[in-house]
């Protein structure tokens, strides 16, 4: 008897039968088409074959003796997932066949089978499988290239964090270096504005992932502008007058404009943390009445990072002694004049955030700042 050659590639066909009859009639169809053929007469012996090396496809009696097909096809599933079974059964069967498929048979094949049924149901049950298989390595793929991909943008976004490091540190030094009263208080006050940050954000889930963290790295920022104000100012005992203080109100403006400028200069590719550096430098010294500088805003007009820094740098500088005040204030009067500054100086949403966390803001206050106190609440340049 001569069969046609199937186009489909050749495969590596295991047929479980125990009636040796069944088995080579259906070993030379396969054969016809190119197929390796190895036999097997019962599930026992069909399991040695498929653990000695797992074949593409299993044609697969139901009804033998001993454990039935339907008990190796259960197995076949969890411990040989790329095995793809056809399950043979009398005609008429047709509810153990339903309950194959159910149970992960690709395809199901009535006896007794014939050349043409045998040559189109392999070639399709080998189709899907080469298919399932392909997605199974595209997946597969497609997960590398994401962890390949998401380790590359977690060392760009290291670097970006070490680049913004070393912009705020850079900035920051360079104050310093005009104002020698500022060094660690940039450390404590942006220590004291992420605890807050934090508290509100809490209550506002709006409000930007990471805000506390952005607020702590846009913080030490605020002062930035003093490189432009005048030494004889800056370094200043005693009090300004008031045209040294409009001077020295002008930080505010200097400090925003040179963010805005290296925002610029970035073309778009910056950090959040540089608008909020903006927004503090320009703003944290606008009180919530809008009697502060540089623009007289007022209320929520004020963007909520400054408004939270007024309160962090407040707290801060009238805990430590400046060049025109050489006298630290306690913790308790300080606390006074911030709770009784809500509604005109500062944020009553920032002072109740500054009540709710004064225990975590009190284990920040530097270890060395004196108990003395002064009789007049501290101004902050």
């Amino acid at each position: 008897m001569g069969f046609e050659t199937v186009n489909s590639s050749p495969a590596d066909i295991l047929v479980v039968d125990d009636e040796a009859y069944v088995r080579e009639v259906m070993a030379r169809y396969l054969k016809a088409s190119g197929h390796t053929v190895r036999q097997a007469d019962g599930v026992d012996s069909a399991r040695r074959e498929i653990e000695r090396q797992a074949p593409a496809l299993v044609y697969l009696d139901i009804n033998m003796p001993g454990p039935s097909g339907l008990d190796l096809l259960k197995e076949l599933g969890p411990r040989w997932p790329d095995v793809a079974v056809v399950m043979v059964t009398a005609i008429g069967d047709v509810a153990t066949a339903v309950d194959a498929l159910r149970a992960g048979a690709a395809d199901f094949i009535n006896k007794p089978a014939t050349f043409e049924n045998v040559k189109l149901v392999t070639a399709r049950t080998l189709e899907r499988r080469h298919l399932v298989l392909e997605n199974q390595r595209y997946h597969l793929k497609l997960e590398s290239l994401v962890v390949e991909r998401t380790e590359e943008l977690r060392a760009r976004n290291r670097e970006l964090l070490r680049t913004q490091d070393a912009l705020v540190r850079g900035l920051c030094r360079l104050t310093e270096s005009r104002d020698r009263d500022t060094g660690a208080h940039l450390d404590r006050m942006s220590r004291y504005a992420q605890i807050l940050a934090r508290r509100i954000a809490a209550e506002h889930p709006e409000l930007p992932k990471d805000f506390d963290k952005l607020i702590h790295m846009a913080a030490p920022l605020h002062d930035i502008g003093k490189v432009g104000v005048p030494d004889s100012i800056l370094s200043k005992p005693g009090p300004l007058t008031p045209e040294e203080f409009e001077i020295m109100k002008r930080h505010t403006i200097f400090g925003a404009e040179t963010l805005a400028h290296i925002k610029k200069q970035l073309m778009g590719k910056y950090a959040q943390f540089l608008d909020f550096g903006e927004e503090i430098c320009r703003s944290h010294h606008e009180r919530w009445d809008g009697h502060g500088y540089p623009d007289g805003i007022a209320g929520d007009k004020i963007p909520l990072p400054a408004r939270i820094c007024m309160v962090a740098d407040y707290l801060d500088a009238c805990l430590s002694s400046r060049v025109y005040r050489k006298v630290s204030l306690h913790f308790d009067q300080v606390r006074s004049d911030i709770v009784g500054g809500a509604g005109t100086m500062f944020d009553p949403e920032v002072v109740a955030a500054f009540i709710a966390e004064e225990s975590n803001l009190r284990s920040v206050v530097n270890a060395d700042t004196t108990d003395s106190t002064i009789e007049e609440t501290a101004g902050i340049r």
